[in-house]
């Protein structure tokens, strides 16, 4: 749904940006990989390798620009298999952060803000939904070549 002329874009109470960021998941000793597409202080979502349960716990690992690496605790909120054009049906994963160092959430906020304040890069006025449909196809095509 397209916004209407003079209509101004809410962003989530988290500000979500879209990303495309490898990440290593670990639970129980195992790992695997995926790729977040979108992110805010609340959570992430990704593209990963295999499908988690809803409830699961899990350790997220992923670096930022300027050597921010970040290391928290989610659960997993939703995990679903999407069409996305090409690749066939990929898991998609959301996840909410539960435990992060104060100094990880600080250096989280201060990307979200910078990345938000370029206009450049994010243009919250195009239709949400194509942006999604767009990072989940670049996300498994990244996911495929870091295997």
């Amino acid at each position: 749904m397209a916004l209407a002329k003079g209509q101004r874009f809410k962003p989530r109470m988290t500000g979500r940006i879209p990303v495309l960021v490898p990440v290593e998941l670990q639970q129980a000793g195992n790992r695997w990989r995926g790729v977040a597409v979108d992110l805010s202080l609340g959570g992430i979502s990704i593209v990963a390798e295999n499908s988690i349960d809803t409830g699961e716990k899990v350790t997220i690992f992923f670096s930022l620009v300027d050597g921010i690496d970040l290391q928290a605790q989610v659960e997993v909120t939703h995990s679903s298999l999407q069409e996305v054009e090409s690749r066939g049906r990929i898991p998609v994963i959301g996840l909410t952060f539960i435990t992060m160092s104060e100094g990880n959430r600080e250096k989280l906020q201060e990307y979200i803000n910078e990345f938000r304040y370029y206009p450049q890069t994010f243009r919250p006025s195009k239709l949400s939904g194509h942006l999604r449909e767009k990072n989940l196809k670049k996300a498994a095509i990244l996911l495929d070549r870091l295997r």
